[in-house]
């Protein structure tokens, strides 16, 4: 195939793909703005534009996967409808040399949208949240992934922190355990400070100690120093993983593991922001296959009808895939691209049968 008949298919394939995302993105916007109208109501407007902006780009990284499978099946019909898809099969260009065009544009869009959901999307979700808790007082599920990490464990130390923030961390509680899980220490502190070379001073220490005689001593002490395994262990990042780059997230992953807490979310979220964008490929592959069918009729619904379905198949995958991996039935790496793996191959069946087929 000439290079200008491969612009000209990746040229209607862009445009069909921002036609797609640019009008679920309004209808999006537009319900969204009326459900929540009665809280914008004697708001600043920029909070409101603010708010709509950081939501635009959080939606878009969700939506575009689906623009992007739409309009494979809506670039393919037009060709169709012109003749051109007729006149390229004719003169013996292949189906899979028309379809290889878009697949390539649909991978590298799939790896811009990875990239933009890790500098734009992400810091902008916080950002939604931030403002409908600050300015519009919607606390949704903020106290879920914002609270602070109350129980921790590093070594055989286990902590209740009360609180933390940028004061410091306060009303810490330590039980120390010993190697047959016994309770041989608790402390109770008012603060606890963290030291160079990952050592940590806990002020207004009251200790209990239950290993010697009588069974119970206790002591008090101004500050007493500890040393854990590791130093970063109340380095836990508070928010949603999805809002969190690769980077804090892998960290968060080895801190969370080290402390004893859940790692599935945040293992889904850094799986998720590659192989997520690279479902709108997939599923461009799929309805790419099902557009190619000569007894195929050349309409646009036929095109939307073929594109929902393949957009219910692959939302409901993914749903499926981060059940599994939540209820720790498989692992997250599974979850976050099994369903990248069924959509290439039932994509790649259908265009292997259609191409056999002509």
């Amino acid at each position: 195939m000439s290079a200008t008949l491969q612009r000209y298919i990746v040229t209607l394939y862009l445009a069909s793909v921002a036609l797609t995302a640019s009008a679920v993105l309004l209808v999006f916007l537009v319900i969204d703005f009326g459900d929540r109208l009665k809280l914008y109501v004697g708001a600043r407007a920029a909070d409101v534009v603010e708010l709509y902006l950081c939501k635009i780009a959080v939606t878009l990284v969700q939506l575009l996967p689906a623009a992007m499978l739409l309009g494979a099946g809506i670039a393919l019909t037009t060709l169709k409808r012109r003749g051109e898809l007729d006149a390229m099969r004719s003169i013996g260009i292949s189906p899979r040399a028309i379809v290889a065009p878009m697949l390539v544009c649909a991978a590298v869009l799939g790896g811009a949208l990875s990239v933009f959901d890790e500098r734009v999307a992400a810091p902008a979700g916080a950002r939604i949240d931030q403002l409908m808790v600050e300015r519009f007082g919607v606390w949704g599920d903020w106290r879920y992934f914002y609270a602070t990490q109350q129980w921790l464990r590093s070594g055989r130390s286990v902590f209740r922190v009360g609180s933390a923030g940028e004061d410091g961390i306060r009303d810490v509680t330590v039980f120390r355990l010993s190697p047959g899980f016994s309770l041989d220490e608790r402390v109770d502190a008012d603060e606890l400070t963290p030291l160079p070379g990952g050592a940590f001073e806990l002020t207004g220490a009251r200790i209990r100690d239950y290993r010697g005689e009588p069974h119970l001593t206790v002591a008090e002490r101004e500050k007493t120093r500890f040393t854990l395994a590791d130093a970063r262990a109340f380095a836990l990042k508070a928010g949603r993983p999805e809002q969190m780059s690769s980077s804090e997230l892998a960290e968060q992953e080895r801190l969370r593991a080290t402390a004893g807490l859940p790692t599935v979310r945040h293992a889904l979220a850094r799986h998720g922001r590659y192989s997520q964008p690279l479902l709108g490929a997939a599923g461009a592959l799929l309805a790419a296959g099902l557009a190619l069918r000569r007894a195929r009729r050349a309409a646009l619904t036929v095109a939307l009808i073929e594109g929902l379905g393949v957009s219910a198949a692959l939302w409901g995958l993914v749903v499926v895939g981060r059940a599994l991996a939540l209820s720790e039935r498989i692992a997250a790496p599974m979850g976050a691209w099994v369903p990248l793996a069924v959509l290439v191959a039932a994509g790649a069946l259908l265009l292997w049968r259609v191409e056999k087929a002509s």
